[in-house]
């Protein structure tokens, strides 16, 4: 029993050490780099900055200097026009039992236009 117990945390280890490298570090650091001053020490400075930007940015946002603009977009979904078949049937007395009785859609084809001014 303790093999299995063995084998477990040896699965998991790799996944582990995975997440703390690629996630859990990058978080720390940038948590503790974003109230850190250029000199050294606790600040909220940087906080501020951001906030400032965000600021200017929004105001900039809501005043359309360019003139008017449109935007065409067109949305293809299933191009080929291929079958995919949907979720089988999970009913064990059914005939379809395990099998696929229905499909998604077939191509469609969406198209839009945004105007600003």
């Amino acid at each position: 029993m303790q093999d299995r117990g063995r084998l477990g945390v040896l699965l998991v280890a790799p996944a582990l050490a995975a997440v703390l490298v690629l996630f859990v570090y990058p978080l720390g650091y940038s948590l503790v780099t974003a109230f850190e001053a250029k000199g050294g020490g606790f600040t909220f400075g940087n906080f501020s900055k951001a906030f400032e930007l965000n600021r200017a940015a929004t105001s900039q946002r809501t005043i359309n200097t360019a003139g008017p603009q449109m935007n065409v977009f067109a949305n293809l979904n299933n191009a080929f026009n291929m079958t995919h078949p949907g979720t089988p049937s999970g009913v064990m007395t059914s005939p379809f039992f395990r099998r696929s009785y229905n499909a998604t859609s077939p191509r469609t084809i969406e198209v839009g236009m945004r105007f600003q001014f």
